[in-house]
């Protein structure tokens, strides 16, 4: 009986997959400029971090038509604004940022992965990947769209799956 109910229990949370959005406006490709900061995150590595940038990035830009700032300036940017690498910022921190590589949008992306263990299969992952849209011009929060799944799949090709699914309501 009690096995039963763990797999019922997984076979629904297997089947939590979902995207959610809260959007003040939609953005405008010709005006809107993206500065996507590296991605953060908890029980996940740096490896995995940097290919959801990369992916976000690319999808932006390629899929959706955005005009994206270059990682490298990027980077080279938020050293300079906060040398000590930390991902806690300012409203002043994005605005100095948003103005000095003049993107209209700022975006926070993060992950958390979480594993939940499983007596039939092997640990199942539970992951969240949430953007958030900060506006350049004032650095308030404008949009968040997140994604979030569990599965066995690889890291690797769950989560280009997982941007893939979320550029529709960007």
């Amino acid at each position: 009986m009690k096995s039963a109910s763990i797999v019922i229990a997984t076979l629904l949370f297997i089947s939590d997959c979902s995207v959610s959005s809260r959007f003040i406006k939609e953005l405008d490709r010709r005006n809107t400029i993206i500065a996507v900061l590296p991605f953060n995150g908890t029980g996940i590595s740096k490896t995995y971090l940097d290919l959801a940038t990369d992916e976000f990035t690319r999808l932006i830009f390629i899929k959706k038509g955005f005009q994206v700032i270059d990682k490298s300036q990027v980077k080279y940017y938020l050293r300079k604004i906060k040398p000590d690498h930390s991902i806690l910022f300012s409203k002043e921190h994005y605005f100095l940022l948003a103005d000095t590589l003049q993107a209209t949008v700022i975006i926070l992306g993060s992950i958390e992965l979480f594993f939940i263990p499983s007596e039939h299969e092997e640990n199942l992952q539970h992951l969240i990947i949430t953007l958030r849209f900060i506006n350049g011009a004032n650095a308030e929060i404008f949009g968040m769209v997140y994604e979030k799944t569990t599965t066995v799949l690889p890291l690797s090709q769950i989560i280009p799956e997982l941007l893939e699914k979320m550029l529709p309501k960007i």
